[in-house]
């Protein structure tokens, strides 16, 4: 089974790939002596199918061939555009290997394993309709990191710079995520979970962090330098849960700290900025997922009229 037919939500995605899949599911087998996911309960196998990627099969069997290793593993992609399209193509590649010609599927080294994290995409159908929500919110928290700026230089009062312009913005990030999700402010799948304890930790560690500055007198700037690392490792989390673009993300936020550190006076600009292009590289992500799926969705209407 493959894994848009193991989906909720993802029947539109089933097609001819969905059978190149099967096929290579069993090459795999042939290959390796075990499918490509096994576990102690079928519902666990189907837990693996669709979190896990399979082993490549050289790590069971040293002795399959790299050529084979790779069509095997294009077959077995979770994104169906990146497998075969049609049985005919899988096995015109399978006459190729065969011929000793060049195949058109990469080996699996580690480039092609990073590729592979940073373009895996993750409950979709949970997250498809947060796009529009996520550019609103990197808009927000940009516009409230200007006031910030701007203030730091006309008003030197930090009571009004830091806490009730943050008040503001939290305050106005709450009005929106009730906006875009009137059902229901808390996580109401699995899929959100994580996600929801993740920024939580990261609102009160910044809580905390800012409360141990007031007391000792720090200024309030260079605690933009920890915020990115603490944003940076969210964003990393995003990576392996939801899209591969956060590990991008969280490495631009680690990157940026020092920099932060360095240059404080212009560091809650640099921040805001930085949030607000995190935010819309994932509402692009999913903008460009969502028009995916419904063009899916015509195509797969047109077929059944």
């Amino acid at each position: 089974m493959s894994p848009e037919q193991a989906t909720a939500g993802a029947t539109h995605e089933i097609g001819p790939a969905s059978d190149v899949y099967s096929l290579a599911a069993i090459l795999y087998q042939l290959l390796t002596g075990r499918p490509p996911f096994q576990a102690e309960t079928p519902l666990d196998t189907l837990s693996q199918l669709l979190d896990s990627d399979p082993l490549p099969p050289r790590l069971l069997n040293r002795n399959v061939p790299r050529e084979l290793e790779g069509i095997c593993m294009k077959c077995l992609d979770k994104e169906p555009a990146r497998r075969y399209a049609s049985a005919r193509e899988l096995g015109d590649e399978l006459q190729r290997y065969l011929d000793g010609e060049t195949i058109h599927a990469s080996g699996v080294n580690l480039l092609d394993r990073m590729t592979h994290a940073l373009r895996q995409s993750r409950h979709e159908e949970h997250f498809r309709g947060w796009r529009l929500g996520l550019m609103a919110f990197g808009f927000v928290i940009f516009l409230s990191h200007v006031a910030i700026y701007v203030l730091e230089g006309a008003w030197h009062d930090s009571l009004v710079t830091y806490f009730f312009t943050r008040g503001a913005m939290f305050a106005a990030l709450l009005i929106m995520l009730w906006r875009f999700r009137h059902h229901s402010v808390l996580p109401t799948k699995s899929a959100e979970r994580l996600i929801w304890v993740v920024w939580i930790g990261y609102l009160l560690a910044l809580g905390a962090s800012n409360a141990a500055r007031s007391v000792f007198g720090h200024d309030q700037r260079e605690s933009y330098a920890s915020f990115a690392v603490l944003a940076g490792f969210g964003f990393l989390i995003m990576g392996g849960h939801v899209w591969g673009g956060g590990y991008v993300v969280g490495l631009v936020f680690m990157i940026a700290a020092p920099i932060l550190a360095i240059y404080i006076d212009v560091a809650p600009l640099a921040f805001g900025a930085l949030w607000a292009g995190a935010l819309l590289a994932f509402g692009h992500h999913y903008w460009h997922r969502g028009r995916a799926a419904q063009a899916n969705d015509s195509i797969a209407t047109h077929r059944t009229t």
